[in-house]
């Protein structure tokens, strides 16, 4: 099935040449190495830890997302309108709150990766479908990879399954599909001032 909706999306592509396949491939295989990380996150985690560099860590991870979220898509922030800046400064505002507002760091690993990962699928997803369904399924489709996360993190020995984790994933999740909604208004608005 899922192979049959790739084949009929190979002539589409993006305005920079990037072809719907493509951009499928890159979210399955970020969903692929979240699911890949699992059996040792935890180890991970208890070794950053013991060095105190878990919050550290997780720190730098976020700041990176940010950073190169705003790098790849530098050429629309040059355009945008004053209003469009403070939209994205608030944004930013409000991801540095929830991020710090979570007092365990590996919580704050799943709205990060967890945003990315929505955004992925939305980008892999906006020329495909209406911008309203390209929204929804993409954060549907990251909501249950979240909660086939925790189905896998449920048969791993010292793992278990979390639904505080899955509320974590959807809030990430919300958070990827705000910025992917936001970079296409804002783009959209500095369209129309051109």
């Amino acid at each position: 099935m899922f192979t049959y909706i790739l084949a009929d999306m190979k002539g589409i592509e993006m305005q920079s040449g990037i072809s719907v396949v493509w951009r499928w491939r890159v979210a399955v295989l970020y969903l692929v190495f979240v699911y890949l990380t699992l059996p040792f996150a935890r180890d991970i985690g208890t070794y950053l830890r013991s060095l105190e560099m878990l919050r550290f860590t997780t720190l730098m991870i976020f700041i990176v997302v940010v950073f190169t979220a705003m790098a790849l898509n530098m050429e629309r922030l040059k355009t945008m309108s004053l209003g469009s800046i403070i939209s994205i400064v608030v944004y930013l505002i409000l991801s540095f709150s929830v991020f710090f507002s979570i007092d365990a760091p590996e919580e704050r690993l799943h709205i990060v990766e967890y945003s990315v990962m929505a955004w992925m699928f939305h980008w892999a997803l906006k020329d495909t479908m209406k911008e309203a369904r390209a929204y929804l399924a993409a954060f549907a489709i990251t909501f249950f990879a979240g909660c086939g996360d925790e189905v896998i993190q449920y048969f791993l020995p010292d793992r278990y399954y979390d639904f505080r984790d899955v509320l974590f994933n959807a809030a990430g999740a919300s958070m990827g599909i705000l910025f992917a909604w936001l970079m296409v208004r804002t783009g959209d608005a500095a369209e129309v001032e051109k």
